[in-house]
């Protein structure tokens, strides 16, 4: 059963690849692209709690190091909207 999670971009109500939404992040917080790993591991934890159906104020709560995931709490809040479900079932 797993979880499952987009970032609807509240500009034109479309869904963004996970991967350019990094490159974003990377560019919001001034680091270079990695080939490997999430910006700031951020979706390692931003990610799950959006994925667990956390509001953006939830998340706020469950991250351990607000300063450290601030800026990119704010850019994602200030920019998308969560949507998460649970995938029940084979396909």
């Amino acid at each position: 059963m797993p979880n499952c999670v987009q970032f609807i971009r509240k500009s034109d109500d479309r869904a963004v690849s996970l991967n350019k939404l990094d490159e974003e992040l990377c560019g919001v917080i001034g680091e270079e692209v990695h080939p490997k790993n999430w910006c700031r591991e951020w979706f390692n934890i931003i990610g799950f709690w959006a994925a667990m159906g956390k509001t953006w104020d939830e998340i706020r709560v469950c991250v351990d190091d607000r300063e450290y995931y601030g800026q990119i709490l704010d850019h994602l809040e200030m920019n998308y909207n969560i949507s998460s479900w649970v995938e029940i079932g084979r396909r």
